[in-house]
């Protein structure tokens, strides 16, 4: 099983491409399909892995030199002639680049990579003395650079692995081996040196107040377009996820507008608040509604390997359901609008954090203090140094507010550009393997919008308000659900988030341990999607290096969950020790 998207394999020794394009067929599994061309000086095998199950949007040039999969936005050629990338000005990517995507074209020994202004898909890529590799499987581009040199390991990319779960930047846990940031242009001269390549950036987001009449106005509607323009390049055969949240309500408050024949799809494990208001607001839009009742036991045995492989190893094991949920969506379209956005409207990260910065050191401190939850360095020998080098790298990323209109707006940029691009791309990479992954929420447009609100306005989720308010004004003041929590009918900001608070108050004193009738009265929590993860029997299930983790605690810490896991950290810990991970 392979993740889907573009890979390519630069080198002199044709024997060396052959077995390339045998290894990626190898390792397609069922559903997948490989679409490989040779370069017309036979130096370059280049080419895509799609899905068989849906009509997929890629594009492979005949003559093995430019290659596009994804989706944009606005039509341009970039996705009909992908070869037309090698000559394009970077003045000319900035216009068209507007999409969820991956680009690569080759011309004369020159080659051009091309990420979307978000990162919301993967792409790896390596360079050794006369042959290079990309590919947005982790595992098959680490094969092909041990075809020449044994693996080492990344130790800055490690401690950043170790402690916040994910490697920022363009590091990864392998030495050599990097990642394509977010709205890159990397370009290779494979006749000189293919270690050697030139960076540069097309679009930055510009997260700063500069409000006109009529912005929201225009940022409806620039959120309408892009919604249009993924259903019509659907050709009738999109869905939207609906949860208990605001963002995918939006989303379904324009298909009720715009096009009242859509299907709008709910996963749930066991009744609760996400399904119960997912079923409310597909009444009171009258949008055809399906659910689907996922199990709520998954066996890792059995799960583990195809989903790590799908996922690059970063995708956390607490979406082990994942395969299943897309799996299912897939009977009932091919192309799946998600209510994933980029951050800057209104989420915990920035409204917690950003009144509490006011230079660099403590816009650090907030942001670790977020990312280490992510992390398993309770159970890693010598946990200090994987720390301090992992905040080392991470304050070499930071601004520094002071070059920032307002502390709110640089920690909204620290997200927009830094933690976004590493924060679902390779689960969004393993969706699309059973359905295309899609959100307006990603188009360049809406997003410079939003942008330009004051910070106050974003995080009230404003430009979601808005949205609601011109498309399903019936759907405003209905309750929400935030994770497992039910919010108050009402549309006032501070209220609706009160119960969540209420329920961190429940936890701290353990109300649901001391008196749990009074819990139960007075809890909103209902969990809708809660899966368990049925361990394999015995300790030989696990691969643990005892140089790196304390082999003991784990044992441990496993032994007494039992034969199911729910702890979070401990699922978290899994896809660090799993065989073959690094």
């Amino acid at each position: 099983m392979l993740p889907t998207g573009i890979f390519g394999f630069y080198s002199t020794d044709g024997e060396e491409l052959r077995r390339a394009e045998g290894e990626l067929r190898a390792r397609c599994g069922e559903g997948e399909e490989l679409l490989a061309r040779m370069s017309a000086d036979g130096r370059l095998l280049l080419g895509c892995v799609i899905s068989t199950t849906y009509s997929y949007p890629a594009t492979l040039t005949e003559s093995g030199d430019g290659v596009f999969d994804g989706m944009l936005y606005e039509e341009s050629a970039l996705a009909t002639q992908p070869a037309r990338l090698a000559d394009m000005s970077e003045s000319d990517i900035a216009a068209a680049a507007n999409g969820m995507f991956l680009a690569a074209a080759y011309r004369y020994g020159r080659l051009r990579l091309l990420s979307d202004p978000f990162a919301t898909l993967p792409l790896y890529y390596a360079g050794q003395s006369g042959r290079f590799g990309f590919s947005t499987s982790l595992h098959i581009l680490r094969w092909w650079h041990a075809l020449r040199a044994p693996l080492r390991r990344d130790e800055t990319g490690y401690a950043q692995y170790l402690a916040f779960g994910k490697v920022f930047g363009s590091g990864t846990t392998t030495a050599g081996v990097r990642r394509m940031q977010a709205a890159e242009i990397l370009d290779i001269d494979c006749g000189k040196d293919c270690a050697a390549w030139r960076e540069r950036k097309y679009y930055e987001p510009d997260v700063r107040p500069a409000e006109y009449p009529g912005v929201e106005d225009d940022m409806v509607a620039a959120f309408r377009q892009a919604v249009g323009t993924l259903t019509e390049a659907s050709r009738g055969a999109s869905i939207s996820a609906l949860t208990g949240g605001l963002d995918s309500r939006a989303i379904a408050a324009v298909l009720h507008a715009d096009r009242p024949d859509a299907t709008v799809v709910t996963h749930f494990t066991q009744e609760g608040n996400d399904i119960a208001v997912a079923r409310a607001v597909a009444a009171k839009l009258r949008v055809t509604h399906v659910t689907e009742q996922l199990p709520a036991k998954h066996a890792l045995a059995a799960e583990r390997e195809d989903f790590l492989a799908a996922g690059n190893g970063i995708t956390p094991l607490n979406n082990i359901h994942a395969s299943e949920v897309h799996r299912r969506y897939a009977r009932h379209g091919s192309l799946l609008l998600d209510g994933n956005n980029t951050w800057i409207e209104a989420r915990l990260f920035m409204r917690n954090a950003a009144h509490r910065v006011k230079d660099k050191a403590s816009l650090l401190r907030e942001v670790a203090a977020l990312q280490l939850r992510y992390g398993v360095l309770d159970y890693v020998r010598d946990a200090e140094r994987y720390r301090r080098r992992a905040m080392e790298a991470l304050e070499a990323l930071l601004p520094d507010p002071a070059e920032f209109h307002s502390a709110a707006c640089a920690a909204d940029t620290v997200y927009v550009r830094h933690i976004l691009p590493v924060h679902v791309t390779d689960l969004a990479g393993m969706q699309n393997r059973f359905i295309r992954y899609v959100s307006p929420y990603f188009d360049r447009r809406y997003v410079d919008l939003v942008a330009r609100m004051h910070p106050k306005r974003r995080w009230r989720q404003e430009p979601q308000n808005r949205i609601v308010a011109a498309c399903a004004p019936q759907l405003r003041g209905m309750a929400r659900s935030y994770a497992d929590v039910l919010s108050w009918p009402t549309d006032h900001p501070w209220l609706l988030r009160a119960p969540v608070a209420f329920e961190r108050a429940y936890d701290r004193i353990g109300l649901a341990r001391r008196w749990p009738a009074l819990h139960a009265a007075l809890s909103r929590r209902r969990y809708s999607v809660a899966c368990d993860i049925l361990l394999p029997e015995g300790d030989g299930a696990f691969d643990i290096d005892d140089d790196i983790f304390d082999a003991s605690r784990i044992r441990r810490a496993l032994a007494e969950a039992g034969p199911r896991l729910r702890d979070p950290g401990l699922i978290r810990l899994l896809q660090y020790i799993l065989p073959g991970r690094m």
